[in-house]
């Protein structure tokens, strides 16, 4: 069940309404313009999408969303808690750009809490990568994605995914993101690697082993602190780096750590640098090699990260707290899901229009910077 937090921010998401963003509510949900980006507000049982502006213009009911992955052509995968809850049975949907709504697989008990990235998708290649739960472990589990013909452009219909396979890493992954031709996997014990869609596409296809996909083993020198938890990783557009940002331990009052792994030419993950910051980790942003944003998960701070963990912004009064995910923009700002608001910053931190009167937002998803 949600917590009484969810509906304290459906209260906070109507003041913000109230406060400027209501009237930009009135002049939308016509079913116009071209989706920009997804929200995911479980508590009203939706997913809508909005445009450059932060206008809806679409929105489908779906039971308790709880995670987003664009597809490629400007809709949707989308992860439905069906027994409302973490543990119990879940289901993808697949939203398409033109609003259509079609049931893609069910899944087992996942055992995944919002606020880690464990559903993510290729652009590229229509691969869908999915965390679920096996053995009293984790594995990561890749499909490939249903063809868009099949299920038209209206209606509900079925469209199973192609049968999954579990990739064979070696570890119990923590969260996985496809980026820029590859798919990183952050481990429960720290492990960082980062896969080839080539080889994926190969595994799932039968013409390459799970061994010669088997990821090389991680230094220990280039690994997160074991037992890290709500973990998020936010690759480059080419695949060869990524930003990571942890808990710092297993201790909740450890703090959080941030920090940059670039590949080598071996194709291994080597950590660059890493800071750590006093605060509960929230969401992730890149929006370069250079920049990044993260939020704490219990304030309204936001903080800009720069090369080296250099801090560009430090804002502590967003206009809400507890925000649990963030999309970057084109612009260098980002898109905030913050309980009831979904929140808009400039490149400089600053407050720029956003959208109110939601539930409770808990995921974003976009196809590009939005």
């Amino acid at each position: 069940m949600w917590t009484r937090r969810e509906w304290l921010w459906t209260g906070v998401g109507g003041l913000l309404a109230a406060a400027g963003c209501g009237h930009r509510a009135r002049r939308i949900a016509r079913g116009f313009g071209t989706p920009s980006l997804w929200a995911a507000d479980r508590a009203s049982d939706a997913v809508v999408a909005c445009d450059r502006d932060g206008l809806i213009v679409r929105r489908a009911s779906i039971v308790a969303p709880v995670a987003l992955a664009q597809d490629g052509a400007g809709g949707v995968f989308i992860a439905s808690a069906l027994e409302r809850t973490p543990d119990g049975a879940h289901q993808l949907v697949h939203v398409t750009a033109l609003g259509a709504t079609r049931r893609v697989a069910a899944c087992a008990a996942l055992g995944v809490r919002v606020g880690e990235d464990w559903l993510s998708a290729d652009r590229r290649t229509g691969a869908l990568v999915v965390l679920e739960r096996a053995g009293g472990g984790r594995v990561a589990t890749l499909h490939g994605a249903p063809s868009p013909l099949a299920a038209g452009v209206l209606g509900e219909v079925a469209a199973p995914l192609a049968e999954g396979v579990t990739l064979p890493l070696g570890f119990e992954p923590a969260c996985a993101r496809f980026g820029g031709g590859r798919l990183w996997v952050v481990g429960t014990g720290g492990e960082v690697v980062a896969l080839e869609n080539a080889h994926l596409a190969d595994l799932r296809a039968g013409s390459r082993s799970r061994a010669e996909v088997r990821p090389a083993a991680v230094a220990a020198s280039d690994r997160l602190a074991p037992g890290a938890r709500g973990v998020r990783v936010a690759p480059d557009a080419d695949g060869a780096g990524a930003w990571i940002l942890a808990r710092a331990g297993p201790d909740t009052s450890a703090g959080a750590a941030i920090g940059r792994w670039q590949l080598d030419g071996g194709g291994r993950a080597r950590r660059v640098w890493a800071r750590g910051f006093d605060l509960e980790p929230g969401a992730l942003a890149a929006t370069g090699v250079q920049a990044a944003w993260i939020t704490d998960a219990r304030a309204r701070l936001l903080v800009g990260v720069g090369g080296g963990g250099r801090v560009g912004v430090w804002r502590r009064d967003l206009p809400a707290a507890g925000a649990e995910d963030m999309l970057a923009t084109a612009d260098g700002g980002a898109w905030i899901a913050a309980g009831g608001a979904l929140l808009r910053v400039d490149r400089y931190g600053r407050s720029a229009p956003g959208q109110g009167g939601f539930g409770h937002l808990v995921a974003l998803a976009a196809d590009h910077p939005a």
